[in-house]
């Protein structure tokens, strides 16, 4: 009888019994396993030019405006290569540091300066909540050596 009972009410058993985002617990556990997603930005530099470094920060400071809409922990990592040494920084870092005060509209004396094994770390927190942070590898402490820009 079941069978027959199906047969004549398809369209009524079809839609009773669909699968939707409100009754389905696949859907919703990937909707939370989706908001729960941590983000990182890794981006590596040497002797980049002023306007790839003002690329870079334009592109993290969009990412820090929107980041908040999207309910995902965001995070910006620079690894800048061969350029301190003895906690002198070379010409590039203060290249990069007065366009981070510019492009991501963040304080320089905000940051949070710390040493490293390999360095030290410079580190802010973004007007959308993003942290943003510089390593600074120092070339006598990871064991390479490049001359100094």
């Amino acid at each position: 009888m079941y069978v027959a009972l199906l047969g004549i009410c398809l369209e009524q058993y079809l839609l009773l019994n669909r699968r939707n985002e409100a009754s389905d617990d696949e859907h919703v556990k990937q909707q939370k396993l989706s908001r729960e997603v941590n983000v990182f930005i890794c981006t590596t530099m040497y002797h980049e030019e002023d306007y790839e470094m003002e690329q870079l920060l334009r592109s993290i400071h969009d990412v820090d405006t929107h980041s908040k809409k999207s309910g995902r922990h965001y995070e910006s990592h620079i690894f800048f290569d061969g350029c301190v040494r003895a906690e002198v920084l070379n010409n590039y870092v203060l290249q990069l540091a007065s366009l981070v005060e510019n492009t991501l509209e963040v304080d320089l004396s905000g940051c949070t300066k710390m040493k490293t094994p390999y360095g030290m770390q410079l580190k802010w927190r973004l007007p959308g909540g993003m942290e943003f942070i510089i390593h600074l590898k120092d070339n006598a402490k990871v064991g390479i050596d490049y001359c100094m820009g």
